[in-house]
This record gives C-alpha cells, structure tokens and sequence, in this order.
C-alpha cells in the first residue's frame, strides 16, 4: 500500500487523550503509518489545542485545529489520496485491520460502497451475508443494521470519489453549521428517506473478524442519540486534567480478544460495534490509564 493511497481522518473535541488512545490503537494494530492519520480537532480553548500538538508530537500524526466548514476541510485533508477512512475519539482497534485488503476489495468489486472495521461476521453473523476468503458482502438496502447503515464515521473506508459524492448531498446553506454529528445524522436520513435515488453501490463490505469499536464513557457534543456513560473519572475536564498530568490511554490489554466486550455487553441491549454504556464498561476504560511524564 502506498503512504498517500488511503488517509484516516480522525475527528476529536475537547477530549484529547481519547484521541491519543485511538491513535496508538491505530498504530499498534492496522497498517497505517503516523503520516497517513490527520486528526481534525475542535478545542473549546486554547489549553484544548496545546494538549491535541501533544498528541501529535508524539504519536507522530498530523494535528489539524478545525477553522473552516467541515465538509471542505475533510476533502482537503484527502485531497491526494484514493481512499479515506473515517474515525472518532471515542473508538478503538483492538484487532488486526489491513488497510491494504480492504483497499483491493474497494478496487476488485465496484459495487461496494463502504467497508466497514466495526462488524464483523464472528461477533454479528447474518444468514444473508456472502463470505469470502477475507471478508463479507451484503446488498445494504435490504439488509438488517448495522448492515444497512451504508454512511458512518466509525471505522469506515470510502473511495475518495465516493466519499466527495456524499458530502455533495448536503446543501450548501447548512454546512457551515454542520459538525460531524450533524453531518452523520442529515445522511443516514438522507438514505433512509431515498436510498434508490442515490448514486452509491448496492453492496455493503467489512472484515469476517471485527476490528474496532465504540467506546461512549462521555458526551461533548449536543447533538447525537447514541448512550454513553459518565463517571466522575470519564469527564472530559477531568480526562484533560489526567491528560495534562501525563496519564495516557493504554488499550492494548484488550487487543486480540473478545471478552471484555462481550462481558461488557452482557445482558445489555447494546451491538457489538459499541461498548454498552454502563457503568461497569466506563470502570473498565478508566482502568486503562497508564502514567508517563506531565505536559
């Protein structure tokens, strides 16, 4: 895979050690290099923005603070590469993702529109589902969710050409106001409203093992339906106070295993692609804390 073919653009506000957890996930477990991740991040103050250069220092990733409207700064940021991966704070890889086989999927099958790392076929296993050797297929606008969901942010790979034909749908009086929330919302309604009208390819992809998923132990942003679950150790100025203090989010305890999410998602209605937002699963997060020196 060639550095610029494939870019993750991670997205982040206010809550830079998440953004540092799910750097090093990246790093430690897919094969994206540093120099492919850009991180677009909003800060609420100017201590926010000193704290997301930390983490670019030292992870080596491309910090951007978000100024312009959204959806054009995504399309700058992949402005040379052929295809984009998308991914928020407030998720993590813990297993294996090779960039490199989702790309030829995306080149040998016309037809898929999005691969996504958050389903699996172990963990959400679907009679409708076409297996292959590496990966799964399955015609979206028929398909139960998460199948069906066919625009997220994360964990998703897009062909770039794809990617710019969604962000096209929204109209241009509105994107000034958009934040990804937002952004995410007008387009998963959008395709429910008119999924036959839209130019995209019928299949949906993603791996037969899942790789990453969401992790909600807080909320910044004031839009949004999805739960999460804040402790007084999981909020955000509290984290930043940690972050600033030189605690560091360690997840590799949890890489190549199953367990801990399944345990977490014990008798909870919660999918596999999120950690169930109890409190029991923000304990587990906060115990993933790990010091090094103070910013």
């Amino acid at each position: 895979m060639k550095r610029d073919e494939v870019v993750k653009l991670a997205f982040s506000w206010d809550r830079p050690l998440q953004l540092w957890g799910l750097v090093k996930s990246i790093l430690d477990n897919t094969d994206l290099k540093a120099e492919q991740i850009r991180c677009i991040c909003k800060s609420s103050d100017e201590k926010y923005r000193r704290l997301y250069d930390v983490v670019g220092a030292e992870l080596g990733c491309r910090i951007v603070h978000q100024r312009n409207y959204l959806c054009e700064l995504i399309l700058e940021l992949s402005q040379e590469a052929d295809f984009v991966s998308l991914a928020v704070d407030d998720m993590m890889y813990f297993r294996g993702a090779s960039f490199s086989e989702a790309i030829e999927v995306l080149r040998e099958e016309p037809q898929v529109c999005i691969w996504s790392w958050r389903i699996g076929a172990d963990l959400q296993p679907n009679k409708d589902l076409m297996l292959r050797n590496t990966h799964w297929l399955v015609p979206h606008a028929t398909a139960v969710m998460p199948y069906g969901y066919v625009f997220h942010t994360d964990g998703s790979v897009f062909r770039k050409s794809d990617l710019e034909q969604w962000l096209g749908f929204i109209p241009r009086r509105v994107r000034g106001a958009f934040n990804l929330n937002h952004l995410e919302a007008y387009l998963a309604e959008l395709t429910r409203q008119a999924r036959q009208a839209l130019r995209i390819g019928k299949l949906h992809a993603g791996p037969l093992v899942q790789a990453c998923v969401t992790w909600q132990i807080n909320k910044v942003s004031d839009v949004g339906g999805a739960g999460f679950c804040e402790t007084e150790q999981t909020r955000p100025d509290s984290l930043r106070e940690v972050f600033e203090n030189g605690g560091r989010l360690d997840y590799s305890a949890l890489y190549a295993r199953t367990d801990w999410l399944l345990e977490c998602n014990e008798n909870c209605e919660s999918p596999p692609t999120h950690v169930a937002a109890t409190r029991r699963a923000s304990n587990l997060w906060a115990s993933l804390m790990r010091r090094r020196a103070p910013v």
